[in-house]
C-alpha cells in the first residue's frame, strides 16, 4: 500500500506528479521499468562480490547503461537527452577518445530524437503483432457483474497444488481503460476486517457462475397445478418407507 496511501496521493498532488497505477500481477503494464530493472539486477550480480556493497556499483552501472548504444534506437540515452557529449565518469580513455572524435560529426538532437521515435514505434508494432498472435480478445464486464479472481496462495511451507485457482465472488464497481476493472467485496459479504478493493486485468477474472436449479425432466408444466401433497413418485417413496417400518415391527413382535 506504499503507493496507494492517502499521504502518497497528497504528495503527488503537491509536487505535480501524475501517478498512473497498474493492474495487479500485470508486469507488462509497466514493461519499460520492469525491463530496465532486469538489466540492472544482472549488472549488480556481475559486479558485486556480496550483497552488502551493491550500492557502490550503482554509479558505474548507471553510466554504462546511459552511454551504451541501444539496439532499437541506434543511439545511447545520453545522445537523446543532451545535445553534447558527456565526459566519461569511469575515466575510460579509449571511450573518451572515441567520443572526442565523434563530436565533430554529431547530428542535431532533433534528428536523433525523430529517428529514435520512428524506430521505437516500428519495434512496438512488431512486438504487439507477435503478442496478439498468441492471445484472444479479453472478456468484457460491466459494473455490478459478479466475478472470481485468480488466487495466489501464500507460501506456508505446505504443498499448494490443491489450492483453489480462483476465489470470490466479488463485484465489479468500476470499468477502466485497457480491459482493467476495479473489484470490491460484495456488500454484506466482506471477508476481512478491511474492505477488499483492487484493480485487475481481464485475464485474471472469470464470471461467477451459480448452480442451476434442479429440474425433473420426467415432469411437465401440468404437474405444477396438482395438489402439492400428491406429487407423482412421492407416494411410492413414502409407502416404501411405511412398508419397511411395518416389516421391522412384525420382526420385532415375532422375536
Amino acid at each position: 500500500m506504499a503507493f496507494t496511501s492517502h499521504n502518497f496521493v497528497e504528495y503527488c498532488k503537491l509536487n505535480g506528479i501524475q501517478h498512473i497505477q497498474t493492474a495487479v500481477r500485470t508486469p507488462r503494464a509497466n514493461g519499460s521499468i520492469e525491463r530496465i530493472n532486469q538489466t540492472v539486477c544482472k549488472c549488480l550480480r556481475a559486479n558485486c562480490v556480496s550483497d552488502s556493497d551493491w550500492d557502490t556499483a550503482i554509479r558505474d552501472i548507471q553510466w554504462t547503461l546511459n552511454s551504451n548504444t541501444n539496439a532499437t534506437t541506434k543511439y545511447s540515452p545520453n545522445d537523446l537527452i543532451f545535445d553534447f557529449r558527456l565526459r566519461d565518469v569511469v575515466h575510460n580513455r579509449l571511450v573518451q577518445a572515441i567520443h572526442d572524435e565523434a563530436n565533430d560529426s554529431q547530428e542535431s538532437i532533433d534528428i536523433r530524437r525523430e529517428r529514435a521515435t520512428k524506430a521505437i514505434e516500428a519495434e512496438q508494432a512488431k512486438w504487439k503483432q507477435r503478442f496478439d498472435r498468441q492471445r484472444k480478445k479479453p472478456s468484457q464486464y460491466q459494473e455490478g457483474d459478479l466475478v472470481v479472481i485468480t488466487n495466489v496462495a501464500p507460501s506456508t511451507g505446505f504443498p499448494r497444488k490443491l489450492e483453489p485457482r480462483y476465489r470470490g465472488p466479488y463485484v465489479i464497481s468500476k470499468v477502466l481503460r485497457f480491459d482493467r476493472y476495479v473489484v470490491e467485496d460484495i456488500e454484506g459479504l466482506q471477508r476481512r476486517q478491511r474492505r477488499f478493493n483492487s484493480v485487475f486485468h481481464a485475464e485474471h477474472l472469470k464470471p461467477w457462475c451459480t448452480a442451476a436449479p434442479f429440474l425433473d425432466n420426467d415432469t411437465d408444466g401440468s404437474d405444477n397445478e396438482e395438489d402439492p401433497g400428491n406429487v407423482p413418485g412421492q407416494e411410492s417413496d413414502l409407502s416404501g418407507v411405511a412398508e419397511l417400518s411395518q416389516t421391522s415391527n412384525r420382526d420385532h413382535n415375532d422375536g
